[in-house]
This record gives structure tokens, C-alpha cells and sequence, in this order.
């Protein structure tokens, strides 16, 4: 069955088209900056907070591929302050990552 799907070009390009891996990037965000749940109500603040966190977790993969690609000085001294700028975002908006709003204060 999934081969005659596949088969059909209509169906196959609807298949190409949402192949992507998405979850890899949500295991990151929960590996690398413990990022679990929201902390915050409605979705404009949801998506708020969704976009520091990514925004926190490109600074990481930054500072991991610059490190990287060059060992010069100057590199080191740019990979060090983007890391030092990820740890101060990382301690600023999800120091309180686990604790959740209380339903009844």
C-alpha cells in the first residue's frame, strides 16, 4: 500500500514536501538548554519565548562550529564571548525551566 502511494506522483509530492525531521531541533533545545516546557500564557508570549530559545540554541551552534572551523586566536576570543552571551540568556529565561505557574495563586 505504501508503495502504490508512493508511486503516485501527487501523493509523492505531498510526502517530499513534509519529509523533514523536525524533532531533532526540539531535542536539542531540551539536551542543550533544558528547555522542557513553557513558562509563560498565550500564544504571543508563547511564541515570544519560543523564539529566544531558539534564537539561545543558533548562539550554541555557533559557538560550537566556530570553535571548530578555526583554532586561531581571534576565533577563540569570538567563540568565548558568543558562549559567555548564550550562558547569560540561558541563566536570564530558563533559570526557572522547571517550575510551572501555579493554577491556583
Amino acid at each position: 500500500k505504501v508503495k502504490t502511494n508512493l508511486s503516485n506522483t501527487e501523493k509523492n509530492k505531498i510526502y517530499r514536501r513534509r519529509k523533514y525531521e523536525i524533532e531533532p531541533i526540539f531535542g536539542n533545545l531540551k539536551a542543550y538548554l533544558g528547555f522542557t516546557r513553557f513558562t509563560v500564557r498565550s500564544k504571543k508570549k508563547v511564541n515570544r519565548q519560543m523564539e529566544i530559545a531558539l534564537m539561545a540554541l543558533n548562539m550554541w551552534k555557533m559557538s560550537t562550529s566556530s570553535s571548530k572551523i578555526s583554532p586561531n586566536n581571534k576565533n577563540k576570543k569570538k567563540t568565548i564571548r558568543i558562549f559567555q552571551n548564550f550562558q547569560k540568556i540561558r541563566m536570564v529565561f530558563f533559570k526557572d525551566r522547571d517550575l510551572c505557574h501555579s493554577l491556583f495563586s
